[in-house]
């Protein structure tokens, strides 16, 4: 991601991409000791007065754009140039690290390519194909020997996790914040999954893991993310758990949909379909064949769902009985 002052269309004293940033969190802040100003397509860094400080030498000058972890369900996006005492640069397709004095401290060349350090003071950096971590003093704690390092996001922007997914030999492995392999653990396959969980897999095994390199389960069958938690399934039953694996939904359904937008989840059991709340609470009786979603654009707020019993097909409310099967 580029950022600079002098390449941005700014509206009201604002860049578009800050105006997106204040839409997509509740809080934003910036903090910004230097700016760059563009000339011939080149940067150079100025103080906050507008004094020059370098020349017109870099491609890119970036600006390290990080989430500082908040409770569950928050973050905020912190921007800071420079971070840590640290500027990272490219000039002439060489990336480097630059101290507060624009010193070399991590020399161009070193490496093939380093991202933006992370809230925890750490980037990641590339040479030879091959990848590596770095920590806020520039030296290396995780080697360069993995062929992947993500810290791939759950929400707008990037790095929203504080973990990183790692790949070595065709298997993954999960590094902590602070790139230790605290988690002895290798899989097969990995999926990052909503509100900063994975989903990995070890041969028929799934493992259900947290941002903090904790494993909240290995019994479940499946598992797929809603915003409260997660409908899991296992001894072919299934529930809803929350995001510390605490049961919401007991595992007496056969299946479990969460339609978008609704407080509520359409279920399965004995073979027949009905519509619960997070309590349990059985807001439309088990007794249709088929619940489907209704997309009826209507001023009523009593909103309709199309469902179907001894093989025809009606509407039902939440308030109300059926109405409508066609005959």
């Amino acid at each position: 991601m580029k950022f600079s002052n002098g390449n941005r269309k700014v509206v009201g004293g604002l860049s578009v991409v800050s105006l997106i940033i204040i839409l997509c969190f509740n809080v934003y802040a910036s903090d910004r000791s230097f700016k760059t100003i563009e000339k011939n397509g080149k940067l150079a860094i100025f103080d906050p007065k507008t004094n020059r400080l370098t020349g017109y030498l870099f491609d890119t000058v970036y600006e390290s754009p990080y989430y500082k972890p908040k409770a569950h369900n928050g973050t905020n996006l912190i921007t800071k140039f420079p971070y840590q005492g640290l500027i990272l640069v490219k000039k002439d397709g060489k990336f480097a690290y630059l101290n507060e004095k624009f010193r070399e401290v991590v020399a161009y060349g070193t490496y093939d390519s380093i991202t933006p350090m992370n809230y925890y003071g750490y980037s990641t950096v590339k040479k030879g194909g091959k990848w590596g971590i770095i920590n806020k003093h520039c030296q290396l704690v995780a080697p360069i020997r993995y062929d992947l390092i993500s810290q791939e996001p759950s929400v707008c922007f990037e790095n929203a996790f504080k973990s990183f997914l790692v790949k070595i030999n065709d298997k993954f492995r999960i590094l902590n914040k602070d790139a230790k392999p605290v988690l002895q653990l290798e899989f097969d396959s990995v999926e990052i999954l909503d509100e900063h969980f994975y989903l990995a897999h070890a041969g028929k095994k799934l493992y259900l893991i947290n941002d903090n390199c904790s494993v909240l389960s290995d019994y479940y069958t499946s598992v797929s993310s809603i915003y409260e938690g997660f409908i899991v399934k296992k001894d072919n039953k299934t529930g809803i758990v929350d995001h510390h694996n605490r049961t919401l939904i007991p595992f007496i359904y056969d299946s479990i949909y969460a339609p978008r937008f609704d407080p509520c989840y359409f279920a399965t059991k004995n073979d027949a379909c009905g519509v619960i709340d997070l309590k349990g609470k059985t807001l439309i009786p088990f007794e249709y064949e088929q619940i489907l979603e209704s997309w009826e654009n209507t001023n009523n707020e009593d909103k309709h769902l199309i469902v179907q019993k001894n093989q025809k097909f009606g509407t039902i409310s939440f308030h109300n009985c059926p109405n409508n099967f066609l005959k």
